[in-house]
């Protein structure tokens, strides 16, 4: 007999099987260690000035998903929204960091796209 997986461990699985998963949450998980690393360096007005601008767009994320949530059809319309608002987010933190990085991480965006294709629907129908 075959033993069926549970839901987390599929999302899992998909997650890391996928390169288009893997390689954005990478990218929005680098944001983290540059941040970390760039804090020494920045002058506290700048530092002070980007945290609230970090508290902001995380409550506005959270507020686009939650009523994308309610109004997609799809788990995978709502991952695709929420992926595209965070990469809005992403930039726009990043700008107030340093152009240049935000350059790199267009760049990535960019390569991501270009390379690796977001997974096709896997259910018949819409719910």
């Amino acid at each position: 007999m075959e033993k069926k997986q549970s839901r987390p461990m599929e999302l899992l699985n998909a997650m890391v099987s996928e390169p288009y998963y893997l390689l954005h949450f990478l990218t929005f998980f680098s944001y983290l260690v540059l941040r970390t690393s760039a804090a020494h360096v920045l002058s506290a007005h700048i530092t002070d000035h980007l945290l609230h601008r970090e508290i902001q767009a995380a409550l506005t994320f959270g507020l686009l998903t939650a009523i994308k949530m309610v109004r997609e059809e799809t788990l995978e319309g709502l991952i695709a929204d929420s992926l595209f608002f965070a990469k809005i987010f992403l930039i726009g933190l990043t700008l107030i960091l340093d152009r240049h990085l935000t350059l790199w991480y267009v760049v990535a965006f960019t390569v991501i796209y270009i390379f690796t294709q977001q997974p096709a629907f896997q259910k018949l129908g819409t719910r």
